[in-house]
């Protein structure tokens, strides 16, 4: 029985590896077939095949879908180049006359509400300089706001002009110390009113001069070249 044993072992260690592969069926072992081999091994060499095939085509699809956003943002930006080379040199011949016209019409604006004692903000004027009558001190801001106004809007005079103008600003800036009651809430320095919200702003319109007085010596160089 030992040696039946030993012979059947020996048996089946000699069987080529072109009859197949050994399988353990039960108590004795059995060999696939060829065939069934070929054919476990071609469908996983298809799969991966298609799988080469369909990541190949996302691959291409991604290069192409990179290439195409890369036109269209080039493409953009071309246009916006082309927007700017216009508007640009429109901006720097236009923006400065604009600015000063406009903060020429504010001040005679508001300078016609005080003359004409329609303004809202007159009660703000007449406590903040409390020391003058309000029925003279009123009238007489809102006059010289209408000759400044006016003298922006002529381009005149530009140095005084804008050294009024500035003066005029930083003067509404009194009213935080004379009325801390009326332009803070509570108190606090950070939590402004409507009174303190609408003397503020003027920080804005001091920067907007400064701009404007920029180009005075670019302006009175032409008048020479013109002259």
């Amino acid at each position: 029985m030992k040696y039946a044993g030993r012979r059947s072992m020996t048996a089946w260690s000699v069987v080529p590896p072109a009859l197949g592969s050994v399988r353990s069926c039960g108590s004795l072992p059995t060999i696939s077939a060829p065939s069934e081999l070929h054919a476990s091994g071609g469908a996983s060499g298809a799969r991966t095949r298609r799988t080469a095939v369909r990541w190949r085509g996302i691959r291409s699809t991604l290069r192409e879908d990179h290439i195409v956003s890369t036109k269209l943002t080039r493409s953009a930006w071309r246009g916006v180049d082309r927007v700017d080379a216009r508007l640009i040199p429109f901006l720097r011949t236009a923006a400065i006359p604009m600015l000063r016209i406009s903060l020429g019409v504010v001040f005679v604006w508001f300078g016609a509400l005080k003359v004409f004692d329609v303004s809202p903000v007159s009660d703000l004027v007449a406590r903040t300089v409390y020391w003058v009558d309000p029925d003279l001190a009123v009238p007489a801001l809102g006059t010289f706001e209408m000759f400044v106004g006016l003298m922006l809007l002529l381009g005149r005079a530009m140095r005084l002009t804008l050294l009024l103008f500035v003066a005029q600003m930083a003067g509404t800036f009194v009213t935080f110390l004379v009325l801390p009651e009326v332009t803070f809430r509570d108190g606090n320095p950070l939590l402004l009113t409507v009174e303190g919200e609408f003397v503020v702003k003027n920080l804005v319109l001091i920067s907007a001069a400064m701009v404007v007085g920029t180009t005075i010596r670019r302006q009175s160089a032409r008048r020479r070249t013109r002259g």
